[in-house]
């Protein structure tokens, strides 16, 4: 059995790395973009709203 402070630390480094990381994702105007860390689904909401095309880098 895996330890569980041993696998909240992994999915906090995982999180950690995620706000410093640039991803390219399809977006329109009003969307959401999604992205899996650590078997996790995170949803992220682009600033301004009215952003549309690509989201490239977290808000």
């Amino acid at each position: 059995m895996t330890n569980i402070l041993k696998l909240i630390n992994q999915i906090a480094n995982a999180e950690a790395q995620l706000s410093e990381t640039q991803f390219l994702a399809p977006c329109v105007k009003g969307g959401r973009v999604r992205t899996r860390v650590a078997g996790m689904v995170y949803t992220f909401t682009p600033k301004p709203s009215k952003f549309n095309l690509f989201l490239s880098k977290l808000p």
